[in-house]
This record gives structure tokens, C-alpha cells and sequence, in this order.
């Protein structure tokens, strides 16, 4: 092989020079940012998007519809929302509507498979049965499907794994399919992934399985539930569906609140203008990655405080003194580090606020005995949840967000939104962290105390 000289590579600039080629490339690279330059001006004089903004601008300044689930702080719980679900999907509970949801969604998420839509029309579901956290156990290792609902007559299955704002766990959804296949053989088994985009898993094994819904169905599924029993419903479960449909109209799946006027008008200002407004979405900043940086280096600031597991939602903090509990280190589904307990900042509705969760676990008497504490000690823990789920539980959340609407605008870098996070991150660590560290130290060290006594300890 022959390796060019120095003189050698001169030469061929020159001749690249000479041939006019690099003239041209010159030249075609300034038109094309003079284009781009000029495709963002057009963009900011374009009399449509003044006026998407203000009726952006009025959108919003409407009164926003009731929602209840918002109001007690549950909207964005998975566990709230399967448990909706379940009691939506039911047709022996006492909302009135029978087996009408249960078909329609079986329907609405079972189009790609005619094998089982033909099953799902021919089943009587009168006598279905549904439940929730369903234990699947595969090989010695165990998981939790959110909804599991049975049809033994027909017989037919449908699983569902809801995931809310969560990420999927590695390996999750084959663990379910595998324990599914184990414990109701010969069934007809329809294995639904919900999420309120309605993504695939990540899984690609698992893709062909599983199939993707999301909340827009489920929304449009509530609504025409109410629509098509009236006189069936009585007018409290009326209610009770209008309000879930509100809830997911403004929390799960806001873009349900834009008309269609505002939706034609976007797609026509793009359809106008698509260069540019690429350009500045390759370019928008990324308010998550940011703010969890952010959070982070909080986080290592303060004394004590250890980053645990982080994820797509979430930055995962403890305190170093619940090391010293062997007990701690019984969680499962969610760290390396096994700790049960863990502070969180949550993301998953982009502006970030803090929880503490408690994970499924090995040790069921030590996460009870912390469910209790928090329970005890509303002073320090707020918003507790009312029920130490098998799955994952709220010790607390905080009422508000760390950052609001106006934190994510022109000023975003100009380091106020950072200084208002570290800000919160050390009024917190003052004035809340020291009560809640230590119901926790002292609860573990009451457990730890009394499982020393116990003989054969």
C-alpha cells in the first residue's frame, strides 16, 4: 500500500483547488445556511404562527375541566390506573355496563389477530373473572402482571401489562408469557402492552407477542362506554367515567384537549415551513436530560446522600446510613443495589418533584414495618399512599413541582432553572430529609433489634 506524502497531499489540494470543485462545495454550503437562515425568519414572520400562539394562548386560559384523581395527587399512579382498569374491564363489579368495556377493548386491541378476535366474539364473558397482580412464577423467579382476565369456558386469556410512565424491566413481559403458557396451557392467550403512547417492548422476541395499546384507546373506549349504556349507568358511575376521561385528557394524554381547528392549523404550519421547524427541533432542548444533570449533581453535594439507579423517569437517591440494615437490601425489580427504599425524583411529566418508594421485596415484614412508620409520621411523610401494595408504594410525594411552565422558556439557559433546583435540593435536605432519615434509621434499627431477639437469630 502507498502512503502520500506531505508533497503528495499538497498536490492534490491544488488540483482540487485548480478544478474549481472545492469552489462550488464552498459555495453550496453558504446557500444552503443562507436557506436555512432564511427559512427561520419566514418561520417567525408567518402570520399563521402568531395566530396558532394566540389560540395556544386561549386554549389555556380556559378553566381547567375537574379532575378528581389530580386533586388527591393519584393521576400519574400505575397501580391507580390498573386498578381502574380492572374494575372498568369486570363485568361482575357495580358499574352497571356489564361485559360492554371488556369486549370493546378486547376488540379494539385484538384487530391483528384474527384467531383471536374470532375467539373473543364467540366467548360468553359473563362469568370472566379478573384480577389483579397476578403472581407469575417462572423458574424460581416471580413477577407481578398488573391484569390478568380469565374466560376458562371459552377458553381465552388476556393479559395486560400497564405501563404508565415506568420503563419496561429487562426481561419482564417473557417472564409473564412464559408463566402464562405454564399455568393456563391450551388457552388462547391475548397479551396486551398498554402505555399512553402505545409503544412495542423492548424486547424483540417479545414484539410479535405482545400488542401495543395505548390510552387514546382506553380514553375513547371510557367515552363511548358512557355514550352507548345510557340508562344502564347510574348517574355516580357516570360520573366517575367522565371523571377518568378527564384525567387522561390532561394527564396521561393531553394532546386530546387540542381541537381540531389547532391540530389542522399545526399541520399546515409545518407542512409551510418543515425545513425550519426541524432545524430548531433538532436543536430544542432536552428539559429532562438537563434537569436529571442537574438533580444529580445536587444529589452529590449533599452529605450522606448516595445516587442510586437512575432511568428514563427517574434519578434515585438514598441515605448512606440505611447501608448499615442488611434488611434494606431486599428490593427487587428496580436496582442493583437491592435497597427496598428509595428517594426519587420523578420526570415522568417532564417537571420534575420528589417521592420516596418502596419496591416489591424478599422481606414483606420490613416493608411493612416502613409503611407504617410513614403512615405514623404524616408530619414528615405526605401523601402516603392508604395501602402497602405487593408491587411498588408511595411513602410520600410532595405536592408540588420543583420547576413550573415559566422555568421552561427563553430563560432556561440561562442557569435560574439550575439555581432553583439546587436551591430546593438544599431546603429540602435542611428541613425535610433529617425527620424523614430518621423515622427510617429508626425504624430498621427497631427491626434489626427485634429480629435479634428472636431465637434462632
Amino acid at each position: 500500500m502507498l502512503i502520500p506524502t506531505d508533497t503528495d497531499t499538497a498536490a492534490q489540494l491544488a488540483a482540487l483547488q485548480s478544478s474549481g470543485a472545492l469552489l462550488e462545495l464552498e459555495r453550496m454550503l453558504a446557500a444552503a445556511r443562507r436557506g436555512r437562515v432564511l427559512g427561520l425568519e419566514q418561520l417567525a414572520a408567518s402570520p399563521d404562527l402568531a395566530e396558532l400562539e394566540r389560540m395556544l394562548a386561549e386554549a389555556k386560559s380556559r378553566p381547567a375541566e375537574p379532575d378528581l384523581l389530580g386533586i388527591v395527587g393519584v393521576e400519574g399512579s400505575e397501580s391507580v390506573h390498573s386498578n381502574f382498569l380492572a374494575w372498568l374491564l369486570d363485568p361482575a363489579t357495580n358499574h352497571g355496563f356489564g361485559d360492554y368495556f371488556l369486549k370493546q377493548f378486547l376488540r379494539a386491541t385484538a384487530a391483528q389477530s384474527d384467531a383471536v378476535s374470532a375467539a373473543i366474539a364467540d366467548a360468553d364473558w359473563a362469568q370472566t373473572s379478573v384480577r389483579r397482580e397476578w403472581y407469575a412464577l417462572v423458574d424460581g423467579s416471580r413477577g407481578y402482571l398488573d391484569i390478568l382476565v380469565v374466560n376458562r369456558s371459552a377458553p381465552i386469556l388476556c393479559a395486560i401489562e400497564n405501563k404508565v410512565f415506568a420503563p419496561e424491566s429487562v426481561g419482564q413481559l417473557s417472564h409473564y408469557r412464559k408463566a402464562l403458557e405454564n399455568d393456563y396451557p391450551g388457552f388462547i392467550r391475548h397479551l396486551v402492552f398498554l402505555s399512553p403512547e402505545g409503544r412495542c417492548s423492548e424486547e424483540i422476541t417479545e414484539r410479535d407477542v405482545w400488542t401495543p395499546a395505548d390510552y387514546k384507546t382506553v380514553h375513547n373506549l371510557v367515552k363511548q362506554t358512557v355514550a352507548d349504556n345510557d340508562g344502564r349507568i347510574s348517574e355516580t358511575a357516570r360520573v366517575i367515567l367522565q371523571q377518568y376521561a378527564a384525567t387522561l385528557r390532561r394527564n396521561i394524554v393531553p394532546e386530546l384537549n387540542e381541537s381540531a381547528e389547532l391540530q389542522q392549523m399545526a399541520r399546515q404550519i409545518y407542512l409551510e415551513h418543515r425545513d425550519a421547524i426541524e432545524l430548531i427541533y433538532r436543536h430544542k432542548p432536552n428539559w429532562v436530560a438537563d434537569a436529571k444533570q442537574i438533580c444529580k449533581e445536587a444529589v452529590a453535594q449533599q452529605k450522606g446522600w448516595v445516587l442510586d439507579k437512575e432511568d428514563n423517569d427517574f434519578v434515585r437517591f438514598r441515605s448512606d446510613a440505611w447501608d448499615d440494615f442488611p434488611a434494606t437490601r431486599t428490593g427487587i425489580g428496580w436496582s442493583p443495589s437491592q435497597t427496598v427504599l428509595l428517594f426519587e425524583f420523578c420526570f415522568r411529566d417532564v417537571k420534575p418533584y420528589l417521592m420516596v418508594s418502596l419496591s416489591p421485596g424478599t422481606n414483606e415484614a420490613v416493608r411493612q414495618k416502613l409503611f407504617d412508620a410513614a403512615r405514623q409520621n404524616p408530619a414528615a411523610f405526605q401523601r402516603t399512599a392508604n395501602t402497602l401494595y405487593s408491587s411498588w408504594t408511595r411513602l410520600h410525594t410532595e405536592a408540588d413541582y420543583i420547576l413550573d411552565d415559566s422555568d421552561y422558556g427563553v430563560g432556561w439557559d440561562d442557569g435560574a432553572p439550575r439555581a432553583k433546583i439546587m436551591a430546593w435540593v438544599d431546603d429540602f435536605a435542611r428541613n425535610q430529609f433529617p425527620a424523614m432519615n430518621a423515622v427510617i434509621v429508626n425504624c430498621l434499627r427497631e427491626h434489626q433489634a427485634k429480629q435479634a431477639r428472636q431465637p434462632g437469630q
